[in-house]
């Protein structure tokens, strides 16, 4: 099934034309790959999929069109589909299957949306008319909008008719719209199985950010991918309660982060037990798991920003994460609590993976210490007068974390080596003329940014990032699997890592140019093909040791999304081959934590350093 699957995907070349029902073939792409579910699927998503299948073509092109469009409310005037013949029959049969419904009318605002100004105008002025006819008091709402707009219909925009329709209430705007809605003789057609995408889509593409598009970037030869095992040993979710449960979240995290870019305060707990009725099924799944506590983290922040620092003290102690146990201890010092905070940091020190993370525990681990007025045994003042000892052992480990963090951390924040330039301004980047001063002076320089680096990880760990393990490719449309990064990316495949290391420090890049040449094109996060040169490789894997690649690995696998960012914007060889690092800051612009780290890592590979740019307004480059 997997390879049946990733085969039929495989990409068309970009000269062809797409089907004029291609969109009936991706979706039922999704249809194919939600076999390895049927065992599984909930009665409502079994039941909508059977009858989407017993449903004739026209009516299954007619259905997924009105799928790919935005809402669930449609306009059977607006609809324009030629390759589907006539609309009627698909339409009786969608309805039939109870997939849509054409009977009932869309609320006051949701039809406003979908009637143009001249056409509300227009059915106002009518039914004005016919109810004068009839006699004043049978006017009834239309009395109530001439009233409020003070002027006459026709003078009016769309969004003073909407605010005076809305003003009626409810139950008398609703009235009022279903007979306007007579009076224009439209008919409208209600999606019943919004559900069914949601479903499809979650299986399919395991996110709430892809859809139906991306099969038209593969059909157009836009992007190809590796194929990867999609069966059922492999696949995210393992009983209906588990499906149901994604869905669930997938809405929840929709709804959240909908009402914070609305600034609507929301009700936490409210959230909270509907997370916890969600979570109470009998079998584990940790990608459900990280869903619940991503959920927990947003409710944590909302509930910061509503001044409930207790509230979130508990909502955050139910994560493992980096960014809700750091948010943990922050307001645990905000309300003093000392004794919790010192066990917090050290559980915050057992999760920190890169140097903006030991840099945050250091200035708050210092920030605590200097709560001591005579040393670590004494008491702790809080702001409520009260005082609380951390445990000692506690606070014997935390101080010797805090020590070790001075010592042993690499690429700690300091001084660079730097030079100066002033060039001559003439319309390109900043990075583009540093090379090319280089380049005079008789280096090779290629301005690569994070392409490098990141492109020799991916190459070197490629069969690695694309191997099959349970729950982490959901489709062949992937550029990496799902835990590529997070922390169990690495956990999960410490040993096939472990021995590429070795691999690479023996034999340096032979596993990197066999992925060169085999994947040529594939779609990968780490590999930009367009921005990695052949010969920026050969000289790099020239200049580099086995030993100092897999040391850059190393690092990287620290933490996968922190490292993959951050790098030189050049790289330079010398006459001799000799490798250095440049990063290269125009005027104003300064270097980002980060990119000191880097630096002073690199600086062990071979030279780095900061080139700082004037423009000169005349004369020549020095």
């Amino acid at each position: 099934m997997a390879e049946t699957l990733a085969a039929k995907t495989l990409v068309k070349p970009a000269t062809l034309e797409l089907a004029s029902d291609y969109y009936l073939s991706n979706f039922e792409l999704l249809l194919e790959g939600s076999r390895r579910y049927l065992d599984i699927l909930p009665s409502e998503l079994a039941r909508l999929r059977a009858a989407y299948l017993a449903c004739t073509k026209p009516s299954r092109m007619l259905l997924v069109r009105l799928l790919s469009r935005k809402g669930e409310w449609f306009r059977t005037d607006k609809l324009n589909y030629p390759e589907i013949g006539g609309l009627e029959p698909a339409i009786k049969g969608l309805e039939q299957a109870e997939l849509i419904s054409t009977s009932s009318l869309p609320n006051t605002e949701t039809w406003l949306k979908g009637v143009t100004l001249t056409e509300l105008r227009r059915a106002l002025l009518k039914l004005q008319q016919s109810r004068a006819s009839e006699g004043e008091n049978s006017l009834g709402g239309l009395v109530d909008i001439a009233q409020h707009l003070g002027k006459s219909i026709n003078g009016a925009s769309k969004e003073t008719l909407k605010r005076t329709l809305l003003a009626l209430g409810p139950q008398d705007s609703q009235l009022l719209i279903g007979e306007l809605n007579s009076e224009l003789g439209i008919e409208w057609i209600e999606l019943k199985c919004q559900r069914l995408l949601d479903g499809l889509l979650l299986l399919y593409f395991g996110n709430r950010y892809q859809d139906l598009s991306q099969f038209v970037l593969s059909d157009l030869g836009l992007q190809r991918f590796e194929v990867t095992v999609l069966d059922k040993a492999h696949r995210a979710y393992d009983s209906p309660e588990q499906l149901n449960a994604a869905l669930a979240f997938g809405h929840m995290s929709q709804q959240i982060e909908e009402a914070i870019l609305a600034k609507q305060p929301l009700d936490i707990p409210l959230l909270l037990e509907q997370i916890n009725a969600i979570s109470a099924m009998p079998e584990a799944n940790p990608l459900l798991e990280r869903r619940r506590q991503k959920l927990l983290t947003l409710i944590g922040r909302e509930a910061e920003r509503q001044g409930q620092t207790t509230l979130a003290i508990s909502v955050y102690s139910q994560c493992e994460h980096w960014l809700a146990r750091e948010r943990l201890c922050r307001c645990l010092e905000k309300q003093a609590q000392w004794r919790a905070l010192t066990h917090a940091l050290l559980h915050l020190c057992d999760l920190a993976g890169n140097e903006s993370q030991w840099q945050i525990i250091e200035r708050i681990g210092k920030r605590l210490l200097k709560k001591l007025p005579n040393g670590k045994d004494s008491k702790f003042a809080s702001p409520s007068g009260h005082s609380e000892a951390p445990d000692s052992l506690a606070l014997d480990s935390l101080m010797l974390r805090l020590q070790a963090l001075k010592e042993n951390v690499p690429g700690r924040l300091g001084a660079l080596p730097a030079i100066a330039l002033q060039l001559t301004p003439n319309g390109e980047r900043v990075e583009m003329r540093v090379a090319a001063h280089f380049e005079a002076l008789g280096y090779r320089a290629f301005f690569l940014e994070n392409a490098l680096l990141c492109g020799l990880f991916g190459l070197a760990f490629w069969d690695i990032i694309f191997a099959p393990v349970k729950a982490v490719f959901d489709n062949p449309f992937q550029r990496s699997p799902r835990d590529m990064f997070t922390e169990e990316f690495v956990s999960r495949r410490q040993e096939a890592i472990t021995a590429r290391l070795d691999e690479i420090a023996r034999e340096h890049g032979a596993v990197i140019w066999r992925h060169f040449q085999q994947k040529q094109g594939l779609a990968n996060d780490w590999v930009y093909w367009e921005n990695l040169p052949q010969q920026a490789l050969e000289l790099t894997l020239a200049a580099l040791s086995g030993a100092r690649l897999a040391q850059v690995f190393e690092r990287m696998l620290g933490d996968l999304k922190h490292y993959r960012s951050g790098h030189p914007d050049l790289v330079l060889f010398d006459a001799e081959g000799r490798i250095s690092w440049l990063e290269v800051k125009g005027p104003g612009d300064k270097l980002a934590d980060h990119q000191i780290y880097w630096l002073n890592f690199l600086s062990d590979l071979g030279e780095a350093r900061v080139c700082y740019v004037d423009w000169a307004t005349s004369g020549k480059c020095k």
